[in-house]
């Protein structure tokens, strides 16, 4: 794909049979004039686009499929002040820094739509920065002289927002719950949302205890009224004991004592 700017119009282009063709044509400013384009900017993966506006909005904006079709769709905004001078991406992370005129930093995180750092770190805007690989270090060059920062921004994915609200990601065609802790793409973007996760362990539960009630009254039945005292004596205790002990200690002794026994007997214990 290749972006041309021509003012606050964007032409996205396609290449196909060793040419390009224009996909479409979108007006960045959304119909209003005072939104109108300075810089535009590549997140990391180089899938999302940054545009800077003129009155210091910062507006994300990346494809989605929309009617079977790949359009360029405006995502979120970020309300910054006007006195924002340039942007600097993170080398790997979904976040960007803002500097300002005054010499003001800013560090958001634009899935979590999170501000991770807000300080005045120089006197004026550096005339230059950079971001290390590990991201750990922030670089900038202003007087003639070179200025390395240490940089803690540890987990800016992480939010109250992103964890139990819809958040769009990169490639979805609407925003989602959505939990992805791990991937093998370099580009992957890791998913947090707790929703998936607590719905799923509800509902893994009440459909346990559709067949773990039942079981545990009609057993409670036949062994107070038609088990043989005999038999009573040695069941009754066992439950109890099996009562008294965290169900973690249970699983942990069926997972590494009871499971390989079942699984050398396992035709016979379907049989039963």
């Amino acid at each position: 794909t290749l972006y041309l700017r021509d003012g606050s119009e964007l032409i996205v282009l396609t290449k196909a049979a060793q040419k390009f063709t224009v996909r479409e044509v979108i007006d960045l400013t959304q119909g209003d004039k005072k939104h109108s384009v300075r810089t535009i900017d590549l997140l990391a993966g180089a899938y999302s686009l940054l545009v800077t506006h003129n009155d210091g909005r910062v507006s994300q904006w990346f494809d989605t499929l929309q009617n079977d079709k790949r359009t360029l769709t405006h995502i979120r905004d970020f309300k910054l002040a006007s006195e924002l001078k340039y942007l600097l991406p993170d080398s790997h992370r979904k976040g960007f820094y803002s500097f300002y005129t005054n010499g003001t930093l800013q560090s958001h995180y634009t899935t979590s739509e999170k501000l991770v750092l807000f300080k005045r770190a120089y006197k004026q805007a550096p005339a230059m920065a950079a971001m290390s690989n590990n991201e750990r270090y922030l670089i900038t060059w202003n007087d003639d002289s070179l200025k390395v920062a240490e940089v803690d921004n540890s987990y800016p994915e992480v939010s109250l927002s992103s964890l139990w609200q819809k958040v769009w990601y990169e490639g979805y065609p609407e925003p989602e719950f959505v939990w992805q802790s791990t991937s093998a793409s370099d580009n992957f973007e890791a998913k947090f949302s707790l929703v998936p996760i607590a719905f799923g362990t509800i509902k893994a539960a009440m459909f346990a205890m559709l067949f773990s009630v039942p079981l545990a009254v009609l057993g409670a039945i036949y062994t107070a009224y038609f088990m043989s005292p005999r038999m009573r004596r040695v069941v009754k205790p066992s439950i109890e004991l099996m009562e008294a002990l965290p169900t973690v200690i249970i699983g942990f002794l069926a997972g590494l004592w009871f499971a390989p026994i079942v699984e050398d007997h396992l035709i016979t214990v379907v049989v039963m």
